[in-house]
């Protein structure tokens, strides 16, 4: 009898935590709007005493923390790598027993783009359209080339015709 009344008092509990977190039927008023709104407000007032004007009512200006904050970072880092690849006048790549690295590269027209083959047999790199041909590039040896015309240029190694690559060529 004793459990079946604390059983009892918990289901009450329990639903009447879960009816204050919901809209009351027949009631205009959301709970959970109000104190969202209220949570703006007080930002608003808090910033107007600061002397500040950067928070608008019904935008929270968003600030990085934690893995957020390493995740912006760590996207900027990568950014600048690539438009530092980008805007390079010399940029170089290795062929390796795995496949070119990194298989994707930028750089300028007048720019020079170097190849060193890292694999212990000789490789090659050939555009998939002719526009350029290294020939065999042998074990710790290295082959450049000056691209002129900007554009996207897919390469293979001719002695694995699988293992691709992308050139792109930017005019400054």
């Amino acid at each position: 009898m004793k459990i079946r009344a604390l059983l009892l008092v918990v289901a009450a509990l329990i639903g009447c935590a879960a009816c204050s977190s919901q809209k009351k039927v027949g009631s205009a008023i959301d709970v959970n709007a109000l104190k969202s709104k209220n949570g703006l407000l007080g930002q608003v007032n808090a910033n107007q005493k600061k002397g500040g004007n950067n928070v608008v009512l019904g935008q929270a200006t968003p600030v990085p923390t934690g893995n957020a904050a390493a995740a912006q970072a760590a996207n900027a880092q990568r950014q600048a790598q690539i438009n530092a690849q980008k805007q390079s006048v010399a940029v170089s790549f290795a062929i390796t027993p795995t496949g070119f690295n990194p298989y994707y590269i930028r750089v300028y027209a007048g720019g020079v783009v170097s190849v060193t083959n890292q694999d212990k047999v000789a490789r090659s790199v050939t555009a998939d359209r002719g526009q350029f041909d290294s020939g065999l590039i042998k074990p710790g040896g290295t082959w450049e080339y000056d691209p002129k015309t900007p554009g996207k240029f897919n390469f293979h190694d001719s002695t694995r015709p699988y293992v691709v690559g992308t050139l792109e060529v930017d005019t400054r």
